[in-house]
């Protein structure tokens, strides 16, 4: 099986062919199977780390100039 393409596809999927490898007591291909899966897994967070990170500064970045312009008119 290639792993990390179906990995890298479908978490669940992934998830379910390793149930089945682990059914029929392929234990070294479910690890494999395992291991692309968690890789992949890292990578979704890690893009959804830096994703909100981007938000966070990018709000951050506004915040200061909303203040300055409500400050000068008051």
């Amino acid at each position: 099986m290639i792993w990390k393409e179906l990995a890298l596809t479908s978490h669940y999927q992934t998830a379910v062919a390793i149930k089945n490898e682990l059914k029929q007591r392929h234990f070294e291909e479910s690890t494999t199977g395992i291991e692309a899966l968690i890789d992949a897994l890292s990578r979704s967070d890690k893009r959804a780390l830096r994703s909100q990170l981007t938000r966070l500064m990018m709000h951050g970045r506004r915040a200061p100039f909303k203040t300055t312009i409500f400050s000068t008119m008051g």
